[in-house]
């Protein structure tokens, strides 16, 4: 009995799990597929998050400023004219507009769209732990510090005269490789991607800057806790965007903390 509990709560657990990736891929699907033209022109920032909410038909949720929390500006006016962009580039205009007093940003979580500062994203209790396996990227080619070097050889009275003479008129001198030349350690390697992450990805958010993303290594992998914002930027998502079946597959790009849609060219009639 104890088997058949266990069992069926595996089955329930990876139902559970494909249930989210999939609600998860179509929100995402949502922001890059669906196109939009705006024109705000002061429209308070809870009118236009608003808009783009009912626009998408998903749920999102946004964190506005309260007495006890920090957050959006509710009244805050944001001017912007796009025409026929992804959702998700309005989305970060925007967010450049009304979080200009702090860094925001989006992110999915427990199949929901989440706006709002990146330092509340960050907190603790919303990172997951993620492990990143690196052994592909430590793999160095074997190098020689005394590669093969062509050279005249013989006693210099020309080459090609007496074809049944001996010695190294007009031959070639080879070097003889000797040992690997003096490289970076696996450990120096390790830490060597571990600072061009935290260089390149979300640079204050990692505890060493005074953020609380953290990344820790063992063995061959690392591991790394953080937000979803911060993730993406890592390694995207492992899953695809769901796309629309009249629409071409867009490409998406996180990094530099922005995103990047990249649309095909529609086909010529």
């Amino acid at each position: 009995m104890k088997f058949i509990a266990l069992l069926l709560l595996t089955i329930t657990t990876s139902a559970l799990a494909e249930r989210r990736v999939q609600s998860d891929a179509e929100l995402l699907g949502a922001l890059v597929y669906t196109d939009m033209s705006v024109q705000f022109e002061g429209e308070t920032a809870q009118v236009v998050l608003s808009h783009i909410k009912d626009e998408l038909g998903v749920l999102m949720q946004i964190y506005w400023e309260t007495e006890h929390t920090e957050g959006f500006e509710r009244n805050f006016p944001v001017h912007l004219t796009l025409k026929d962009q992804p959702a998700l580039v309005v989305l970060e205009q925007i967010l450049e507009q009304i979080g200009d007093t702090e860094d925001s940003t989006w992110q999915i979580r427990d199949a929901v769209i989440e706006v709002g500062f990146k330092t509340r994203f960050a907190k603790r209790r919303a990172q997951r732990l993620v492990v990143y396996p690196i052994d592909d990227l430590l793999f160095e080619i074997r190098d020689f510090n005394n590669s093969p070097q062509m050279g005249t050889g013989g006693s210099g009275n020309g080459g090609g005269s007496g074809g049944g003479q001996g010695g190294n008129n007009g031959g070639f001198n080879f070097g003889t490789p000797s040992a690997d030349p003096e490289r970076l350690s696996k450990e120096e390697r390790i830490e060597k991607i571990i600072e061009l992450i935290k260089r390149f990805v979300e640079p204050e958010q990692w505890d060493d800057a005074g953020g609380e993303c953290t990344i820790d290594t063992y063995n061959e992998t690392l591991l790394i806790r953080a937000p979803n914002f911060v993730h993406r930027q890592i390694g995207g998502y492992s899953f695809d965007p769901l796309r629309p079946r009249h629409l071409r597959k867009r490409s998406v790009r996180y990094s530099n903390e922005k995103t990047k849609v990249i649309v095909p060219p529609q086909p010529k009639k």
